[in-house]
């Protein structure tokens, strides 16, 4: 986990959020399939509106354990190709 930051705001949210979701990850680090839902989600578009500031949400482990499982879904990368995203 990253060291905490004295200053509020999506730093301190993502020191937050990273040991919950360490402990929704397998030994394979994927996310248990039973536990996946639309927060998941939700989350995973938090984390990519971080990705320009200066400590993106990636830079904590489990985030971005969950940022990788949740790009790799076919859903994912449905959005992308109908939106046209190229970045994260």
């Amino acid at each position: 986990m990253r060291p905490k930051s004295s200053k509020a705001g999506p730093e301190l949210q993502c020191n937050r959020l990273d040991p919950p979701i360490l402990y929704r990850l397998d030994t394979r680090g994927a996310i248990h399939v039973h536990a996946f839902s639309g927060a998941d989600l939700l989350l995973a578009m938090l984390m990519r509106w971080s990705r320009k500031m200066p400590h993106p949400a990636t830079e904590w482990p489990a985030l971005d354990a969950l940022a990788v499982l949740v790009r790799g879904r076919a859903s994912w990368k449905r959005l992308y190709e109908i939106e046209g995203l190229t970045e994260w």
